[in-house]
């Protein structure tokens, strides 16, 4: 097992609340202090993609403060539908490494809108701008929990379509939520052209740095299609940089069709053979030879590091950092590769998910 110990998470800015007269100035966001749905009241900006703003919101029915997605573009009634249906799937969907959607419907102007849960931390594309590769570890750390999530999701039928590093938030203590199931199709039918996304009459969809071969050609996606995202995704945050980047969109679509990517072991430090074989497979063009789902993908990374998911020995004390951040030290009484027993420093016994664990700590 690694002994490595995750530090403390980049530490969040502190953003201050515009005040009234802030928001009547020239030039200020017109949306900031409006009440979307009839209980949604906009008070902050989190940031902006390429076809939509995210802001903080008051639920005034449920007091309690929610992030609230507003696409920029103001879509035909057949985009609409869409829009609304996939929302509605991705409200029915719950897992603890994805960020619950709450509501949605339509702002002043006809934009739509999406209410979410307001989870702390950063995204990891800004995680990565600022600290560069992750070791692989802490890498692995991430992509099991997307996966995760991305394997409960495609169980369910849903494919995310646009896993990547800005769908990805990492809360303070590491844990990892994704953003966006089941609407990245939505998203891109609302889409203008400009936009950092691909829509050519609702067939190509997806960003261009982590599109999947099938995409490029608007070809059926499926959990495969994922697979080759997080590929991408783990490339990523090992090298500090996709594989296949730089130039226009189509440029970059022409190259996940036809370039292999570079070993990582070429452009990182310190990755593992056998981690750089499982992300290269996960990038395979053909999706017949990827990893044939999320969690054999997991299962492979967590092997690369010799992450074990069984309980340790029955008897066995032993140290453990929680998906919290929390760092635990319990005895093992045995137990399933899903529910080990354990005993509690307290002495009481539980049954604890290893999904809720940092495996890589285990010592």
């Amino acid at each position: 097992m690694s002994t490595t110990i995750l530090p403390p998470v980049w530490p969040q800015a502190r953003q201050e609340r515009p005040t009234r007269r802030q928001r009547r100035l020239p030039g200020a966001d017109p949306l900031l202090g409006a009440r979307l749905g009839g209980r949604y009241r906009l008070t902050r900006p989190l940031g902006r993609g390429g076809m939509a703003r995210v802001y903080e919101a008051e639920d005034e029915v449920l007091d309690r403060l929610v992030a609230v997605k507003v696409l920029d573009a103001t879509p035909d009634a057949q985009a609409r539908e869409r829009f609304r249906r996939e929302a509605r799937v991705a409200a029915a969907f719950s897992h603890r490494s994805a960020v619950a959607t709450f509501d949605h419907g339509e702002a002043p102007g006809g934009l739509l809108w999406l209410a979410m849960e307001l989870c702390p931390g950063r995204p990891l594309s800004e995680v990565l701008r600022d600290a560069g590769p992750l070791p692989p570890a802490r890498a692995v750390f991430v992509a099991a929990q997307v996966l995760d999530a991305l394997h409960a999701a495609h169980e369910r039928g849903i494919v995310h379509r646009d896993v990547k590093a800005a769908n990805i938030m990492v809360e303070p203590h590491g844990r990892a939520r994704v953003l966006d199931f089941g609407l990245a199709k939505a998203f891109d039918q609302c889409a203008l052209p400009e936009c950092g996304t691909l829509t050519t009459a609702g067939e190509i969809l997806g960003s261009p740095l982590v599109m999947s071969p099938e995409q490029c050609l608007g070809e059926p996606c499926d959990a495969r299609t994922d697979v080759y995202a997080a590929g991408v995704l783990l490339y990523q945050m090992l090298a500090g940089a996709t594989p296949f980047r730089g130039g226009e969109a189509h440029r970059l679509l022409l190259l996940h069709l036809t370039e292999p990517p570079p070993p990582l072991r070429d452009v990182a430090f310190g990755v593992p053979a056998a981690l750089d074989a499982a992300v290269l497979r996960a990038l395979e063009k053909d999706p017949a030879d990827r990893w044939p789902t999320a969690l054999a993908l997991r299962d492979a990374l967590e092997a690369a590091l010799g992450v074990e998911r069984a309980p340790p020995p029955a008897g066995r004390r032993f140290t453990i950092t929680m998906a919290c951040g929390v760092e635990r030290r319990l005895e093992s009484l045995g137990g399933a590769a899903d529910a080990w027993q354990v005993r509690l420093e307290d002495g009481s016994v539980a049954a604890l998910d290893p999904a809720l664990l940092d495996l890589t700590s285990l010592r």
